[in-house]
This record gives C-alpha cells, sequence and structure tokens, in this order.
C-alpha cells in the first residue's frame, strides 16, 4: 500500500493498493526452480551420467524436468507438465526400444514405483531408450520426499550403456571359459576369466 498527498491539497491524499499476492507466488516459483536446478547440479557432480532428474508432485502428478543432457533434450519431451505416470508411458511408447516397452507399462506405473520404494527405500529399473537411433541402456530410479508439506516422486534417469555393456561383454567371456572348461579342454591362460 501506498499513501500519498495530492500537491497543494493539505486535506487529501491518495491511497494506492498493489496486489502482490501473484508477485510473491512468482517469486517462490522462481526461487523453488533456482534451487532445483542448483540440485540437479549437484547431483550431476556426483553422478557424470544423469540424464535428466524430474520432480513429481504425487497428489496432483505436475512435474518439472530438468536436464542438461544434449541427448536428452533432443527426444522433444516436455519440461513441465502434468499426469507424469500417463505421460511417462506415452513418450516411453515412442521413445523406449520395442523389446522394452511391456516391461516399461509393467513396472512404471504409480502404485508399483510407490510399493517398491515403501518396500526396498528406492525404485529402479534398466531399459533402452533410443536416443539419437541407438538403443541406449539408462537406469530409472525413484525416491520419495517430504518437502515444504508436499509429498514429490524425484525421477532420475542416468546413462548405463558403457557399463551395462561392458558388464555383458565380461559375463560372455566367464561363460565362454566355463563353457570349455566343462568340455574338458584346456583352457589356456590368456583366456582364463578372473575369479
Amino acid at each position: 500500500m501506498k499513501a500519498t498527498r495530492i500537491p497543494g491539497d493539505d486535506e487529501h491524499i491518495i491511497v494506492g493498493v498493489s496486489d502482490v499476492d501473484s508477485q510473491v507466488k512468482n517469486q517462490k516459483a522462481a526461487e523453488r526452480a533456482k534451487e532445483e536446478r542448483e540440485t540437479y547440479q549437484r547431483l550431476n557432480a556426483l553422478n557424470g551420467n544423469l540424464l535428466v532428474l524430474y520432480f513429481v508432485d504425487l497428489e496432483t502428478e505436475e512435474y518439472t524436468e530438468y536436464s542438461s543432457s544434449k541427448s536428452y533434450e533432443g527426444l522433444g519431451i516436455a519440461k513441465h507438465g502434468s499426469d507424469f505416470f500417463q505421460t511417462s508411458h506415452e513418450n516411453g511408447m515412442r521413445l523406449i526400444h520395442p523389446d522394452d516397452q511391456a516391461l516399461f507399462r509393467e513396472q512404471v506405473t504409480k502404485e508399483n514405483v510407490l510399493a517398491t520404494i515403501g518396500q526396498n527405500g528406492v525404485f529402479a529399473l534398466d531399459y533402452r531408450l533410443v536416443m539419437n537411433g541407438l538403443p541406449t541402456y539408462v537406469r530409472l530410479k525413484a525416491a520419495t520426499i517430504e518437502e515444504n508439506g508436499k509429498h514429490l516422486l524425484i525421477v532420475g534417469l542416468q546413462d548405463e550403456d558403457a557399463q551395462i555393456r561392458q558388464d555383458h561383454k565380461e559375463t560372455c567371456a566367464k561363460d565362454r571359459w566355463h563353457r570349455l572348461q566343462a568340455g574338458g579342454r584346456h583352457v589356456p591362460a590368456l583366456l582364463r576369466a578372473p575369479e
């Protein structure tokens, strides 16, 4: 509220009232967005393979995305929206490798994610996302927090392609060694799998 005297009139003043409610709401939203971006940057510093981070309000399923990965941003997924799980399924049908779509639809439901978090403290799922035309192994991880009286789901998507492919190569090498050994063949020292 502002009050001003009218020049040359000692009996009257002008009182002005400003609606600051929307300004305060916008300022708080901007501060929250800044804090969430800082959180994303901190998490990404610890885990350099973070593709995206979502903050989901569990009551409304409204979500906000934070991503610094150019390959993920190129997928054309909305950064804000409502109905997180339905939107995830719709995006999944066009972006997830066809062989992994049924697994994603079955596992990534609000009920299943929250039940798994309730049992294990975290939900995790590995699948292949098609980025830049190539299937890329990713790991979706989710956990719940309470912040400012709101129940939030934090969802992170990590690029695990190099690690999963390396693990697969090591498993194949060990399997090959075990098959040779089981067949009674002499296994040269250079082919022996690490114990």
